[in-house]
């Protein structure tokens, strides 16, 4: 029982990072005058980074699959307005790949490179 209650907590956690992104961008994207990716850069990497950091002392155990996992259990709930029909649920998901790509897949992604990271510094240690 272990495991499905980190994955919930991780999905809450990424729920939370995800909404608290999306409100920041409005404010970022409306009040500078840089491109709206470039905004989103600003807005969503440390978003990415701070949950590769949060879900990789929450996992020990597979971390990054379990990190997927819970990314993919936070968009479905973000997107849970537009689940009423499949046209629907393509175009939400069309519309928006920048924003659950680098959440679905970069959440991941720096979890993998922060565990090379670790493993290298245990090989330099003495």
């Amino acid at each position: 029982m272990k495991r499905p209650l980190q994955v919930l907590i991780g999905s809450g956690l990424g729920l939370l990072c995800l909404l608290l992104s999306v409100l920041l961008l409005g404010f970022v994207a409306g009040a500078s005058h840089l491109p709206f990716y470039t905004s989103e850069l600003f807005v969503f990497l440390p978003f990415v980074v701070a949950l590769g950091f949060a879900f990789r002392k929450l996992f020990t155990h597979l971390p990054v699959l379990y990190a997927f996992l819970s990314m993919l259990i936070a968009l479905v709930v973000s997107f849970g307005g537009a689940w009423t029909s499949p046209g629907e649920v393509l175009g939400a998901l069309g519309a928006t790949p920048h924003f659950w790509i680098s959440f679905v897949f970069g959440v991941p992604a720096c979890v993998y490179l922060l565990g090379l990271v670790r493993s290298n510094q245990r090989l330099e240690r003495p």
